[in-house]
C-alpha cells in the first residue's frame, strides 16, 4: 500500500528538498499498490517544465507491463485540511483499512522512517491511534518546515488537523480506472465492425478486448437465435462457420511473431474462443432454436446497455453488473462443463444472498474457478489462505474491509481455522449477508457502522479429509452453498490450451497426452513424488508452447513428445525410466528427438561445477540443467532424494553459475522444522493485538524488498510437515501471495523461487505435492565415484592422490556389490553414508606421521583396509535365528576372499579382528 505516498501533504510551500524528496519517495512507493488493486503495478506521472514527476496520474501500469491512459487525469495529492484524521474516526485497533481490510501500519513504520532518514530528520512521528490509513505529523522540532506549514495555515490546531488523508487519492486513483475502464469498454463496443477482429484486437488493452468479444459473442448468438426464428434454419451453423474461421486467424497469428504480451492476449482470447464454439456446436447438436433454452441461459452471458453505458453479466436467472477492476494481460481459466456447473452454482449461491463453498480434491480448480469468476465480473478476488493463527477479529477485519469495497474473498482451506472459531465467524458473515438481502447502505458490524457495497462476495474451499482439518459447525454450513469439484475434463483442458499455445493438431495430442498420464498413474511405481493432475498438465503445456515457438519449423508431436519427455523425466526413479520411455514410444512411435540443449549455459555450469570443487560429470551437469529448467516454469521445487545423493550441491551449482553469469543470486535458507509455526509465519497476542513477526514472514518480506532483477532463492531445508506448508499454499500456487494472520499480504516477486531440499514426501498432502516442480536425484545418478573423486582431489599429496584412486576402483565396486546382495545392516544406511564414513576414517589416518611421502604404497593398503573393514561392517549384527552363520563372520570371509595378502588373525570373529588391527595399526607394526 502506497500509503506514506502523501502522508507528506501538499509540501510544496515547504521547502524545495522536502518536495523533490516526496516526489522520489512517491515513485519508490508504487510497488505496494499490487496490494490494493488486483493487477495496478504502478502509475505514470505528469512531468513539470523541469521533467520532474508532479502529483498527477497519467496512466496505469499491469504487472505484464501493459500501459493504460486514464480517461482523465488523475489527482493524487489527497490534500484534505481542517477536518478530523481519518483514524479518529475509525473503532480503534486494527481498524480495517478501505481497500479488502489489509493493514498497512508496517508499510507506513517503513516507509515513512525511510523517507525522513533520507530527508534528514529524525525519524517517525506519531501516528494517531493504529489505523494506518492517516498519517498525523505533528509539530517537532525535528521536522521544522512541517511545523511551520502545520501551524501556519489557517490556523489549524495540529492534533486536530490532517495534512493528507491517503483513502482520498487512493479513491481517485479506484474512480479513475474504473472510468477508465468503462470508457475503453464503450469506444471497444462501438468499434468492434469496423475493422477486422484480428486487427480490432490490439487497439484495446487485453480486459476490454476480452469482454467485448464475448459481448459481441451473446450479441451474434441473439442474432442467430432471431434469425432462425425467423425461419433461416443454418444460421447457427453458418455463425458456427465464423466462429472457426476467427479462431483458426488468431492461431495462425500464434504462430508467428508476436510482444510477450500480445501473444498472451491473443492466447486468453483464444481460450475463451474455444468455449463458445463449443457452446455453439453443442446447440446446433442439440437442435436448439431457441434463446429461452437452458443451455443457452446456463452460459455466463456479457451484454451491453447502451442506455445506461455499462456492461451487464448474466447467467440463469441472475444479473450482475460488470466492476471494472483493471485486471491487466492475465490468462484465463478454460471453461469446461465442471467450470460452468461450477458457475451456476455460485453465482446463484450470489443470487440468492448466500455466499459459495467448493469443495473436492487437490487439483480440480476450486479457488482458481472463483477467481476466474471474478474476473470475468471484473471485481477483485483477495484469496486468504486460512491458518490456525487466524482469530475472529482478523476474520472480522476481512469481512469489513469486503464490505465496504464490494471485493471478493476467497478463503482458501477454510477447514484449518479453529472450531471454536468459525462459530463466531458464522455470526460475522450472517451480518452480511442479512444487510446485503435487507439492501441496508450501512450497518451495524462488531460494534461499528460501516458503509456496505452489495457486490461483495464470501467463497470458501476446502480439502476434506486432511490433517489438521475441522469439520464446520451447522450454523456456518447452511451460510453457503456447496458446490463439489471432482475430477476435471483433462482432455478438453489440454485440447484447449494446446490450442491457446498455437497448435494446430490440437485434439490427436491432448488425447495422446491425457493417454500418457493415465497409464503413467497405472503402470509406474507408486511414488510419493509423482503427480499426474491438473497442474503437473499444465507446466508442460507451458513448456511445449515454449518450444514450438522456438522452433516453430518443427512437426507438432516431435514438439510435444519431446516436452512430455525432457519434463517428466527428472522427476522419475530410476526403475521406472524404461517403463516411461516405452509409454511415449509406444504413443510417439519411429520419433527419436534430440534434447534441447543451451551449450553456452552448460559450459557455464561446468565452470561453476570445477569452481566449487566438484566433478563436471554429464549426470551432475543435467541435473544442474534439469532444476534451471525447473525454475523456469514453477516457482516452487522440491528437490527430493536420499542423503548423499547430491541435492545440496546441484542447489550450490547452479546459484554458483548463476554468479559466474553476473545475475547477482540471492540465496538464504531455513530449516522449517527448528521452530514452531507461530515462529515461522507470526502470531497475533490475543490480549494486546499487537503482532509479532514470523521468520518465514520476515526473510520473504526482505527478498521481496530487494529491487534487482537477479534470481531470489529461500531453501527449506527440512522435513515436510502439513502443519507448516499448508500455509505456503497459496505462495506456491498461481496466487503467489504469502497471506498471514495480520491480514498483510507479501507477495512473491517474478525473480523470487522457493526452494526445498529433502528426502521425501511421505507425510504431505496431495495439494502439496501439485503446487511444486519435482527434481528428484536418484542414487545412481550420481554414484559414489564423483563424491570420491572430490575428496581425493583435496588431498595435498599427489602420490597419495594416486594411490587412493587405484585402492577405490580396486575395492569398492566388489565390496558395495556383495553387501547390497547379502549382509543385512542394524538400521538401513545408504551406501553414500558407507562410502562417505570411509573417506572420514582415511583422512584421521593418513596424516603424515603414519603415512610420510616415502612410504611404500602397501603402507596405504593396509590403511585402506583398516577403514573399509570398520566402514562396511561396523552396522553389521549377528543374526543366529535366521542364518546358520553370523553376518559378521560371512563379512569376515568376503574380507579374507578380498584381502588375501593380508593377515587376519585366525580363529577370530571380524571385531575381534577389527580390536586387533587397532592394535598392530596403532603400533605400526603390519604383517603381510
Amino acid at each position: 500500500m502506497i500509503v506514506p505516498v502523501t502522508c507528506m501533504g501538499d509540501l510544496h510551500s515547504a521547502c524545495p528538498v522536502s518536495v523533490a524528496l516526496f516526489m522520489q519517495f512517491l515513485l519508490q512507493a508504487q510497488r505496494h499498490l499490487s496490494k490494493l488493486f488486483d493487477n495496478l503495478a504502478k502509475m505514470k506521472f505528469r512531468l513539470d517544465s523541469e521533467q520532474k514527476p508532479t502529483k498527477v496520474g497519467l496512466g496505469m501500469y499491469s504487472r505484464e507491463e501493459e500501459y493504460v491512459s486514464f480517461s482523465e487525469p488523475c489527482d493524487c495529492s489527497g490534500q484534505v485540511r481542517g477536518r478530523p484524521c481519518l483514524s479518529k474516526l475509525s473503532s480503534g485497533v486494527g481498524s480495517p483499512a478501505p481497500f479488502g481490510g489489509i493493514c498497512c501500519q508496517d508499510v507506513v513504520e517503513l516507509h515513512y522512517s525511510s523517507f525522513m532518514r533520507k530527508a534528514g530528520k529524525a525519524g517517525v512521528q506519531e501516528k494517531s491511534a493504529l489505523c494506518s490509513w492517516c498519517l498525523e505529523i505533528d509539530a517537532n522540532p525535528a521536522v521544522p518546515e512541517l511545523a511551520k506549514t502545520t501551524q501556519s495555515e489557517e490556523g489549524l490546531n495540529k492534533s486536530e488537523a490532517c495534512l493528507t488523508r491517503v483513502e482520498v487519492w487512493l479513491n481517485h486513483v479506484l474512480d479513475s480506472m474504473r472510468a477508465t475502464v468503462r470508457d475503453e469498454m464503450t469506444e471497444a463496443v462501438m468499434a468492434y465492425e469496423e475493422k477486422p477482429r484480428e486487427q480490432w484486437l490490439f487497439d484495446y488493452p487485453a480486459q476490454v478486448a476480452l469482454t467485448c468479444t464475448q459481448i459481441w459473442w451473446t450479441t451474434e448468438v441473439g442474432i442467430a437465435f432471431a434469425r432462425v426464428e425467423e425461419g433461416y434454419e443454418n444460421a447457427m451453423k453458418e455463425y458456427h462457420k465464423k466462429q472457426v474461421t476467427q479462431l483458426n486467424t488468431l492461431v495462425t497469428m500464434l504462430i508467428g511473431q508476436l510482444s510477450k504480451g500480445d501473444r498472451q492476449k491473443i492466447m486468453t482470447v483464444c481460450t475463451i474462443d474455444v468455449h463458445a464454439r463449443d457452446v455453439v456446436a453443442k446447440m446446433i447438436a442439440q437442435k436448439v432454436d431457441n434463446a429461452q433454452a437452458f443451455i443457452w441461459l446456463s452460459q455466463l452471458r456479457h451484454r451491453w446497455s447502451d442506455e445506461e453505458r455499462h456492461c451487464f453479466a448474466n447467467i440463469c436467472d441472475a444479473q450482475f453488473l460488470y466492476s471494472y477492476e483493471y485486471l491487466g494481460n492475465t490468462p484465463r481459466l478454460v471453461i469446461t462443463p465442471l467450470t460452468d456447473r461450477c458457475y451456476i452454482t455460485l453465482t446463484q449461491s450470489l443470487h440468492l444472498t448466500m455466499s459459495g463453498a467448493p469443495a473436492g480434491p487437490a487439483g480440480t480448480g476450486k479457488t482458481e474457478t472463483t477467481k476466474d469468476l471474478g474476473r470475468a465480473l471484473g471485481i477483485m478476488v483477495y484469496v486468504f489462505n486460512c491458518s490456525e493463527q487466524m482469530d475472529y477479529k482478523s476474520c472480522g477485519n476481512i469481512y469489513k474491509g469486503l464490505s465496504q469495497t464490494g471485493a471478493w474473498g476467497c478463503f482458501d482451506e477454510f477447514n484449518r481455522i479453529s472450531v471454536e472459531v468459525l462459530s463466531v465467524v458464522a455470526v460475522q458473515v450472517k451480518s452480511v449477508q442479512d444487510a446485503i438481502r435487507e439492501k441496508k447502505k450501512s450497518f451495524n458490524f462488531l460494534g461499528e457502522d460501516i458503509n456496505l457495497v452489495p457486490s461483495v462476495g464470501i467463497f470458501i474451499t476446502m480439502n476434506p479429509g486432511y490433517a489438521g482439518r475441522t469439520e464446520l459447525p451447522e450454523n456456518l454450513k447452511a451460510l453457503f452453498r456447496p458446490c463439489a469439484m471432482v475430477v476435471p475434463d483433462f482432455e478438453l483442458i489440454c485440447e484447449i490450451m494446446l490450442v491457446a499455445e498455437g497448435f494446430i493438431e490440437a485434439r490427436v495430442l491432448a488425447r495422446k497426452f491425457i493417454t500418457l498420464y493415465q497409464l503413467c498413474k497405472e503402470l509406474l511405481s507408486k511414488q510419493d513424488h509423482y503427480d499426474w493432475g491438473l497442474r503437473a498438465i499444465k507446466s508442460v503445456l507451458v513448456v511445449a508452447g515454449s518450444l514450438k515457438r522456438d522452433d516453430p519449423e518443427r512437426p507438432e508431436d516431435q514438439v510435444l513428445m519431446r516436452s512430455l519427455r525432457d519434463f517428466n523425466i527428472p522427476k522419475i526413479v530410476t526403475d521406472d525410466v524404461p517403463v516411461f520411455m516405452g509409454l511415449i514410444g509406444d504413443l510417439f512411435p519411429a520419433l527419436d528427438v534430440p534434447r534441447k540443449r543451451d551449450l553456452n549455459f552448460e559450459s557455464f555450469v561446468r565452470q561453476a561445477v570445477l569452481d566449487l570443487r566438484l566433478q563436471a560429470e554429464d549426470n551432475f551437469v543435467l541435473k544442474v540443467v534439469q532444476l534451471e529448467e525447473l525454475l523456469t516454469v514453477r516457482h516452487s521445487v522440491f528437490v527430493v532424494g536420499n542423503a548423499g545423493t547430491g541435492k545440496s550441491q546441484v542447489m550450490r551449482s547452479l546459484n554458483k553459475t548463476y554468479q559466474i553469469m553476473k545475475r547477482r543470486p540471492v540465496w538464504t535458507d531455513l530449516n522449517p522444522k527448528a521452530v514452531t509455526n507461530d515462529e515461522l509465519f507470526g502470531i497475533i497476542n490475543p490480549a494486546t493485538r499487537e503482532w509479532k513477526d514470523g521468520l518465514f514472514s520476515s526473510i520473504m518480506r526482505e527478498l521481496a524488498n530487494i529491487t534487482h532483477d537477479g534470481p531470489k532463492w529461500m531453501v527449506l531445508d527440512g522435513d515436510i510437515d502439513p502443519m507448516w506448508i499448508e500455509s505456503l499454499n497459496t505462495v506456491m500456487d498461481d496466487n503467489k501471495v504469502l497471506t498471514l494472520a495480520s491480514n498483510e499480504r507479501i507477495p512473491l516477486n517474478p525473480t523470487m523461487r522457493l526452494v526445498f531440499e529433502i528426502s521425501h514426501l511421505r507425510t504431505a498432502t496431495p495439494a502439496t505435492v501439485s503446487r511444486a516442480g519435482i527434481l528428484y536425484i536418484n542414487p545412481s545418478d550420481l554414484g559414489w565415484n564423483p563424491p570420491v573423486s572430490s575428496w581425493i582431489d583435496r588431498r595435498e599429496i599427489q602420490s597419495e592422490r594416486a594411490n587412493l584412486t587405484i585402492l577405490f576402483d580396486k575395492y569398492l565396486p566388489i565390496c558395495l556389490d556383495t553387501l547390497r546382495t547379502r549382509f543385512k545392516k542394524i538400521i538401513p544406511i545408504p551406501e553414500q553414508s558407507m562410502v562417505q564414513m570411509l573417506c572420514h576414517l582415511l583422512e584421521c589416518l593418513l596424516t603424515e606421521e603414519n603415512t610420510p611421502p616415502d612410504c611404500p604404497k602397501e603402507l596405504y593398503e593396509l590403511y585402506f583396509v583398516f577403514a573399509a573393514v570398520w566402514a562396511f561392517g561396523g552396522s553389521m549384527f549377528q543374526d543366529q535365528v535366521r542364518r546358520k552363520m553370523p553376518l559378521q563372520h560371512l563379512l569376515h570371509m568376503l574380507f579374507l576372499f578380498l584381502f588375501s595378502f593380508l593377515y587376519f588373525p585366525k580363529h577370530s570373529a571380524i571385531s575381534v579382528m577389527m580390536f586387533s588391527w587397532g592394535s598392530h595399526i596403532g603400533d605400526n607394526k603390519l604383517e603381510t
